[in-house]
């Protein structure tokens, strides 16, 4: 253990490389500006709750970190916690000055970067996200969301947007009609990404000259339209409710047809369409009077 809690004026901390340490609590360092406590193998929690004038933290190759809290960290302007392959949640909502983040190769499934709206570079790769919302980020300018299983990226309001890999995901529909097209240039990557058809972008004939297959930044079934136009619904045509018009998958795609009415007879908890087979008790349901006793 590593007791901290006299050391008031502590102003940069580094514990690195293969330390003991289970657990690291700077509830009382609140001059606390630089931390380093990476590559620690028996690390398992991190307790900044008092340590608001972070500004720097790295606390990546900690195999055992399950989680952070940054909720109190305004100042933090840099954090780094890559490669904590136990890593599954992290609370940023607070860290207003947040505007560089390297969470890469972690196993997050969920990643709210919403309430940082300074936040400049993202690398979130390599992760289990399905979804990722950067449209608050307008100072966004380098995005890496490689190797995840997002489906669709909406980047019409990232204008300072200046490269994007998003290869080895799940995509569908991606808009870059972000007015800015030209300050990417090959700072581009959509490969690999089997159901990607169309890609909204500012100029067909300009994306289609520096945007190629050959180039390695989209699949060859990819093309380029000024307004993919996306509608959304089932698309797996052997579903009960497969949509011919849908053209982006939006996950209500139902294979069990039955009664879907938790107060019918014949309700069925496993069917998500209702077939309109759902029957009900009707007239009435006490027993007959098979006699009927008088007293005095």
């Amino acid at each position: 253990s590593l007791d901290l809690s006299t050391n008031l004026n502590l102003h940069s901390f580094d514990c690195f490389y293969n330390n003991q340490l289970s657990s690291l609590d700077l509830t009382k360092q609140s001059k606390l500006e630089r931390l380093s406590c990476y590559n620690n193998s028996s690390l398992q929690t991190i307790d900044l709750y008092g340590a608001d004038s972070l500004n720097y933290l790295n606390c990546s190759y900690n195999n055992q970190l399950s989680s952070l809290d940054l909720t109190k960290q305004s100042k933090l302007e840099i954090l780094i916690c890559n490669n904590n392959s136990s890593l599954q949640t992290i609370n940023l909502d607070g860290a207003d000055s947040l505007n560089q983040l390297n969470c890469s190769f972690n196993q997050l499934d969920t990643l709210d970067v919403s309430n940082n709206t300074n936040l400049k570079s993202l690398n979130c790769s390599n992760n289990q996200l399905t979804k990722l919302d950067v449209s608050n980020n307008l100072a966004l300018t380098n995005l890496d969301c490689s190797n995840n299983q997002i489906t669709d990226l909406d980047l019409q309001h990232n204008t300072n947007l200046i490269s994007l890999y998003a290869g080895y995901n799940q995509l569908q529909y991606v808009n870059l009609k972000n007015g800015n097209n030209i300050n990417i240039g090959i700072g581009l990557n959509l490969s690999n990404n089997m159901q990607l058809n169309c890609i909204s972008v500012d100029d067909v004939g300009w994306s289609v000259a520096y945007w190629t297959f050959h180039a390695g930044i989209i699949d060859s079934w990819t093309y380029f339209s000024s307004n993919c136009n996306p509608i959304f619904g089932c698309t797996d045509s052997i579903a009960i409710n497969f949509d011919s018009s849908a053209n982006l998958d939006n996950g209500t795609c139902c294979y069990i047809s039955g009664c879907t009415d938790s107060i019918a007879l014949n309700f069925d908890p496993n069917a998500c369409y209702d077939d309109n087979s759902c029957s009900y008790v009707t007239g009435c349901t006490s027993p007959a009077i098979t006699g009927l006793g008088v007293s005095n």
